[in-house]
């Protein structure tokens, strides 16, 4: 009988990231820039080095060819330590901070939409990311025209400064007579179309105050005045973004994750889709750090598909698979996964579902075993799930692809001179 016999690969392709533009993946390994659109994935615990053994690292050198970049950046880390070196590139920094004290940008969700069906998508995307409070998802399919119809109706009137989300939050508290009345004299005769949808599927007033009630939780989160603040009008959209090379840094408290994650959930979505437009002057990577505190992005799937003909790379970095099964399910998680074509995992997990799914990615090898005093050759994975487990503390474990297993070490930037020249040169404290 002939077992297979693998061992660990030395470089990505069996050659190197040939010229000045590449992702450096690990101490030793760098990504060719065009497989970069193929998209990566980080898994690992907290504290193992997604930020500062990966994305750091690459925001800190000159190895990224000229491009933007959409960074989610929770504890404001990433944006402290690279903005100053970025804007030295010539490239244009900007910080957005939801629910920051003296936000110098704003993000205005509904002004970004240009036609009806932008407006629909958004109230379908609204209500679904606040499922987790609403509950009754029969609510939530019933309440869509009307948070239709109130966006439309305020998008409508974007002329008057009144098209926001918290101004829809003002609308809900009016009387249905009077909702009814603004409808029905909006000139777009779309808006009360919507209302009347709303209206059949309602067949009481107490079911029409319910469904209205599903509306206003999913928009409650707006009635905070930093929020209120930060999207009542917009400094940049995503068009504009892959225009000249743009970093724009999002942050947020981990704190405060699960309480604007309905905002962060929608305002990724968004710009995930407006990204999508032929012949953009730049490309652009998506670069998300722990994507499991933004909840359920839609369709992301999809942009894993169709990222790469839309020059647009996508980053994400996680903790554990069991969080984003518990979000997307498990079908979608898988999904998600094998769209990420290379696969970036440090030790320390614990999820053996996810480490199952990588040692059996690797192929078998075959090892001596004595049984009986006879050397017998057996077959077994190059890694098993509790040796990618208790890898070292600085190790990694790269799957690109259909190469071989690379194993390395993660390249910290606080161990390079030359970066920590550029992140101390230009810190910068917010």
């Amino acid at each position: 009988m002939s077992i297979a016999t693998a061992n660990f690969g030395y470089s990505l392709q069996g050659k190197k990231a040939k010229g000045n533009n590449y992702f450096r993946l690990s101490k030793n390994q760098k990504l060719r820039w065009k497989d970069l659109f193929t998209h990566v994935g980080i898994v690992a615990p907290s504290g193992v080095g997604k930020t500062a053994g990966i994305l750091l690292p690459n925001l800190l050198s000159k190895n990224l060819a000229p491009c933007s970049k959409i960074i989610f950046d929770p504890k404001g880390e990433i944006y402290n330590l690279t903005s100053r070196f970025r804007e030295s590139l010539g490239e244009k920094c900007i910080l957005y901070e939801p629910l920051g004290h003296n936000n110098k940008h704003g993000y205005n969700i509904l002004e970004q939409c240009t036609e009806f069906q932008e407006v629909r998508a958004l109230a379908e995307n609204m209500l679904n990311a606040s499922i987790e409070k609403i509950k009754d998802t029969t609510f939530i399919e019933l309440s869509k025209p009307l948070l239709t119809a109130i966006l439309l109706h305020l998008w409508y009137l974007k002329d008057a400064g009144l098209n926001n989300i918290n101004t829809a939050l003002s609308m809900l508290l009016l009387p249905m007579s009077e909702l009814e009345k603004n409808f029905a004299n909006n000139p777009d005769k779309r808006v009360y179309q919507q209302f009347l949808l709303f209206k059949q599927g309602g067949d009481s007033e107490a079911t029409m105050s319910c469904m209205k009630l599903s509306v206003a939780t999913a928009l409650q989160l707006y009635s905070d005045p930093r929020l209120a603040k930060s999207t009542a009008t917009s400094t940049f959209n995503a068009a504009d973004i892959r225009k000249t090379p743009t970093n724009l840094y999002i942050k947020y408290s981990f704190a405060k994750a699960d309480y604007l994650r309905p905002f962060l959930n929608v305002f990724l979505s968004q710009l995930l889709e407006k990204s999508c437009f032929d012949n953009p002057e730049y490309e652009l990577l998506f670069m998300v750090d722990e994507v499991q505190n933004i909840g359920r992005i839609q369709s992301i799937d999809k942009y894993l598909n169709i990222g790469r003909h839309y020059g647009m790379s996508i980053i994400l970095a996680m903790q554990n698979i069991t969080k984003m099964y518990d979000i997307y399910g498990r079908d979608q998680t898988m999904t998600i996964l094998n769209g990420l074509q290379t696969k970036i995992v440090g030790c320390g997990i614990s999820d053996l579902d996810f480490l199952n799914y990588i040692s059996l990615l690797g192929s078998d090898t075959e090892v001596n075993e004595v049984e009986n005093g006879k050397n017998i050759k057996k077959s077994k994975k190059l890694m098993t799930t509790d040796e990618i487990r208790r890898m070292q503390d600085d190790e990694c474990l790269i799957v690109n692809s259909n190469n071989k297993y690379i194993k390395d070490r993660i390249y910290y930037y606080y161990n390079d001179v030359r970066l920590m020249d550029n992140a101390l040169r230009g810190l910068v404290w917010i």
